[in-house]
């Protein structure tokens, strides 16, 4: 309603329209398939000899009894199917054989569809990454790019991930930005955004027998909002970008406001980028961090008691975000019976490799309460806080 409104009125904001086709991931495929010219353009100015750059789009088509003739044929598995609407990875699972997609589909024929229609899409094998960035006036003004660490299971639970992104390739960093900044001019007009990827690196030979690189970019989703979890203080610790702030400032039609200019002895590899007429800028604040996360899953199913950790873990300076959202009593659904979440933890270091070992060493201190009866919930005496709990230090 907010984006309608603004659009009516002629506010600063996101499209309404264009907010419409996203959220269906059906249209969203389209507007791939749209844009795709002007992205395969940009890459192709910036390929040489040794590397390649390509946007890929999978094969998609709406699962239903006229189009599984279609997927058998002409699809390649593994496949992904999600409905076309929601988040949270709800409903989303990977499926190797077309006699798995049959038995999904019969099996869920005949229930509600509460997120709608399912799609199925060919798997893109390669590494997960998020951009998060700043639209203004269709301009991408700031973008940075974080590794997803690899999912897990058939449903695409996230495990955490990191910032900056190190477990990828230049070019491949080269490639998602490109991406990220030919879907800003779309028509989304102003606000921040997450953008869902993945992204490989692989060797091909040409016709002469000689090896090159070949980079793939392919773009998951689009979220026209803030990122949620842990992309907010993650983007705060490592980059210094306010993401609230910014999307205030743009909202009442200020320029967005970054950081000074890093100094040039600096890791390049830390840099989140600044976009000044069409050119991305490395910058990053010198007193910026390497940051890691972890999302907390239950070892099993029950009902959330509660999580205990010494009060100390709170003093510790590298320890930045810790969420844990479940209150007393809740319902927990382990695998194979669900995916729930329990929270999240952001640690940080002056390299990644410190961000690593923080993390393991805070997550240790951490247990989790699931018992089978809620009758079972231990006295307020024995928790030293109350639950959901959330702490913020960045």
């Amino acid at each position: 309603y907010q984006r309608r409104v603004r659009g009516v009125f002629g506010w600063k904001g996101l499209s309404f329209d264009l907010a419409e086709i996203i959220k269906n991931k059906a249209s969203w495929r389209k507007l791939c398939t749209e844009t795709k010219e002007n992205i395969d353009k940009e890459l192709l100015k910036m390929e040489n000899k040794e590397t390649a750059l390509r946007f890929v789009i999978p094969r998609y088509e709406l699962l239903s009894e006229e189009s599984l003739e279609h997927i058998q044929r002409t699809f390649n598995f593994p496949v992904v199917i999600k409905p076309i609407f929601g988040a949270g990875k709800i409903g989303v699972k990977k499926i190797c054989s077309f006699s798995e997609l049959m038995k999904h589909f019969e099996e869920n024929k005949l229930k509600p569809k509460p997120f709608g229609d399912f799609l199925v899409e060919e798997y893109f094998e390669g590494s997960e990454v998020d951009i998060d960035m700043l639209v203004q006036d269709n301009e991408l003004k700031f973008a940075c790019i974080s590794d997803n660490f690899p999912a897990l299971g058939d449903n695409f639970m996230e495990a955490g991930g990191q910032i900056p992104a190190t477990l990828i390739s230049g070019e491949e960093k080269e490639a998602l930005l490109c991406m990220a900044k030919e879907f800003s001019k779309c028509g989304l007009r102003s606000g921040c955004l997450h953008f869902e990827a993945r992204c490989r690196k692989r060797r091909e030979d040409n016709q002469n027998g000689q090896q090159y690189f070949v980079v793939e970019v392919m773009a998951i989703e689009l979220n026209l909002r803030i990122g949620g979890a842990e992309v907010f203080s993650f983007v705060l610790s490592a980059h210094r970008v306010n993401l609230v702030r910014e999307s205030v400032r743009i909202a009442l039609g200020f320029p967005v406001q970054l950081p000074s200019s890093t100094p040039a002895n600096f890791s390049a590899a830390r840099a989140s980028y600044k976009v000044e007429n069409g050119k991305f800028f490395e910058e990053r604040s010198s007193s910026a961090l390497f940051c890691c996360s972890t999302n907390f899953q239950a070892s099993r199913s029950g009902y959330f008691s509660c999580a205990r950790f010494p009060p100390d873990l709170l003093r510790e300076a590298n320890l930045q975000e810790l969420v844990i959202f479940c209150a007393p009593g809740l319902n927990i659904q382990a695998p194979p019976e669900g995916n729930s979440y329990l929270g999240w933890m952001v640690a940080s270091g002056s390299t990644a490799e410190e961000a690593v070992s923080n993390l393991q060493r805070f997550s240790s201190q951490i247990t989790f309460g699931i018992v089978d009866q809620w009758s079972q919930q231990p006295s307020s005496a024995d928790l030293p806080f109350k639950f959901p709990f959330s702490f913020f230090n960045c």
